[in-house]
């Protein structure tokens, strides 16, 4: 006996149960975009319309789909925005050499393009305190700060200081920026170009930063297309740095610069450690080692120290070596002078 349609709903949805439910409503969509020029772009927008079927078994609540959209038609010039602009002719286009944007002539070139890789380099610094240093009160952290102009993202790189002990690198990668509000309710804004003026104070993450100076091709965009002044763009001086001259003193004795006075020799030690790491060692003095070995002269000298409140008469022995033409001074002791037994007075 044939099924009426009440028991076959009736029956459990399981396998084995039912045949193939020839009700179930399609889910299909219409394509909603279209290529234009060689670019996806967004067919304009039509009305909705519930999808029904004109037979017996309609099903209730489909989904509504989207109108089928027809072809478009093709178009001939690449700047023809009002058709489709197949994949075969822009290989054509670009044989021959033409290039096919996505717009007209006349209308603007989109920021990605008329400011492609175009980068504004400004030179910023932040002060930092220093505590329970007897050398230095605050430090100078010099910074270069990179604008970016077709999206407005900003980069910040730390400039490296040699022996600085403070790991230097890229403070904030590129991203925007939003400006410190005031109270919070207030909403929030992007830092732009106009906030980089030299000798505007900027606070990224709680961290002021100085803008000091920019340099020639920053200087010429931003009189040309900003608007800037002269006394906008001219360069302000870095705040002084007790610790970075200090130390750069003291790089310069040690690296053996020429012309320098460093009043005494680097430590054989470390000679011996740099020569094991690597480096090339000057063999301009191992012929006089080798000729003249341990060989030094040695001199009787008197010092005279009577014209001083308490002075003396000392007396000492200089020696001359003749493998790298260095002086060593050592004092004679006698018994009972009074005096502490130091070995050397110079080495």
């Amino acid at each position: 006996d044939e099924m009426s349609s009440s028991d076959y709903v009736s029956l459990p949805a399981l396998p084995g149960f039912r045949r193939s439910n020839p009700r179930r409503p399609s889910s299909a969509k219409d394509q909603s975009l279209s290529f234009v020029n060689g670019y996806m772009m967004v067919r304009p927008s039509t009305s909705a319309r519930s999808y029904s079927r004109q037979t017996d078994h309609s099903v209730v609540g489909s989904r509504p789909l989207t109108a089928p959209v027809g072809f478009s038609k093709e178009v001939l010039d690449p700047t023809d925005v009002s058709g489709r602009y197949s994949f075969r002719r822009k290989k054509m286009e670009r044989e021959k050499g033409n290039i096919a944007l996505p717009f007209c002539p006349s209308s603007p070139l989109p920021a990605f393009l008329e400011h492609d890789r175009r980068v504004l380099l400004f030179n910023a610094y932040y002060e930092e305190d220093v505590l329970q240093s007897a050398i230095e009160k605050k430090r100078v952290h010099p910074c270069e700060v990179y604008f970016f102009v077709e999206d407005g993202t900003i980069e910040i790189i730390q400039t490296k200081q040699e022996s600085s002990g403070v790991p230097h690198g890229v403070y904030l990668r590129r991203s925007k920026v939003i400006k410190p509000r005031k109270t919070r309710y207030e909403p929030g804004c992007y830092y732009e170009i106009d906030d980089l003026k030299i000798g505007n104070d900027v606070i990224i993450y709680s961290r002021k930063f100085r803008i000091a100076s920019c340099n020639e091709s920053t200087k010429r965009y931003v009189v040309e297309h900003c608007g800037w002044n002269d006394e906008e763009v001219r360069s302000h001086p870095l705040p002084r740095d007790q610790f970075a001259e200090v130390n750069k003193a003291k790089m310069r004795r040690e690296s053996g610069v020429p012309g320098v006075e460093r009043n005494r020799k680097m430590h054989e030690l470390k000679q011996v450690m740099e020569s094991m790491l690597g480096k090339e060692t000057s063999i301009t003095d191992r012929g006089m080692f080798l000729e003249n070995g341990t060989d030094a002269l040695c001199f009787q000298v008197v010092w005279d120290d009577r014209q001083r409140l308490y002075g003396d008469i000392q007396y000492f022995r200089l020696f001359y070596y003749l493998a790298d033409d260095t002086i060593e001074i050592l004092r004679t002791h006698n018994k009972n002078d009074g005096r502490h037994s130091f070995t050397k007075l110079l080495k």
